[in-house]
């Protein structure tokens, strides 16, 4: 038992030394052949002294609330050392082209296609009643060390919460944009990194999409003026892996709606139609538990052959 804890302190130790500077890693997949939509897989990790969701979703590239959907049950703040952590990395890929950007604000997450890759990075969308618009887009514009024209909207509305913004905010350790931003072609969007990046994975902004600043570089450098964006809000996903199982994932909506609705039950239906051409089965009562928990993990929900 001594000789166990020994080695728990020096593992602990180590992990501590690796994990410390906060940097993430990018997620990157290859792209699967187009009958297969499913890419990664889950991870468990374990947590060190001082963790909580936050400096995980940082860590690892996984969003605060993605997070908090796959581990139902744990305090986000006060997490004891040594606490099993799932990391939801694995995910079904948003249904459309797979091609320049595709945003989910419901999963709150960007996927970017580059070549035979897809990288995909937490985000912050719009906070209630600044919801981030839905649709197609394009990137018109470049900006490295952005000065922040602040909209008379955010200046009107933290005026009333007390706090005074001037008319523009100059590069640097202040300015909310961080040092890249992409301009979208409309209503003056832009994905940007941030200065508070607590706010990544969460509904924070004021409708522009917010990435952590190490994220917002490397896809600075992959994205080219003109890549289109496609803005969707889809949080139910079916696909299959590369063994053609059918699988779905649900996220908590934006708009709250109880999972047991016939609104909600018909939208999954169709969501599963699309990709079961091949009429399989499927368990019910496994699809009604997956919307219900919203733990945001692709789950199998064919009925099983019998052997």
């Amino acid at each position: 038992m001594k000789n166990y804890r020994i080695l728990k302190c020096l593992f602990g130790l180590f992990y501590w030394l690796c994990c410390s500077d906060h940097s993430t890693y990018a997620l990157s997949f290859q792209i699967p052949d187009p009958n297969t939509q499913i890419v990664g897989d889950l991870e468990w990790v374990q947590t060190i002294p001082n963790d909580n969701f936050n400096t995980l979703s940082r860590r690892y590239g996984v969003g605060y609330y993605e997070i908090m959907e796959a581990n139902p049950g744990i305090d986000s703040m006060h997490l004891e050392p040594g606490t099993i952590i799932v990391l939801p990395t694995r995910f079904i890929l948003p249904p459309g082209p797979r091609k320049g950007l595709v945003i989910n604000l419901a999963e709150l997450r960007l996927y970017s296609y580059a070549a035979d890759k897809v990288y995909t990075y937490p985000i912050g969308i719009g906070r209630e009643a600044w919801d981030t618009p839905l649709g197609y887009s394009r990137v018109i514009a470049k900006l490295k060390n952005p000065t922040w024209h602040v909209p008379r909207s955010i200046q009107e509305a933290s005026r009333k919460d007390g706090i005074i913004i001037p008319s523009k905010v100059l590069p640097g350790p202040d300015n909310p944009l961080g040092p890249y931003a992409l301009r979208l072609h409309y209503h003056n969007y832009l994905i940007h990194g941030t200065n508070e990046v607590e706010g990544v994975g969460r509904r924070s902004t004021a409708g522009c999409i917010r990435m952590f600043p190490e994220d917002i570089k490397v896809l600075f450098e992959q994205v080219s003026i003109g890549t289109s964006v496609n803005i969707i809000d889809q949080p139910y996903k079916a696909g299959k892996d590369h063994n053609g199982l059918l699988y779905l994932e649900a996220h908590l909506p934006l708009e709250l709606k109880d999972p047991d609705s016939q609104e909600v039950l018909k939208t999954v239906k169709r969501i599963i139609l699309a990709q079961n051409s091949e009429k399989r089965k499927i368990d019910e009562n496994s699809v009604k538990k997956i919307i219900t928990q919203t733990l945001g993990i692709p789950q199998k929900i064919e009925v099983s052959k019998s052997l």
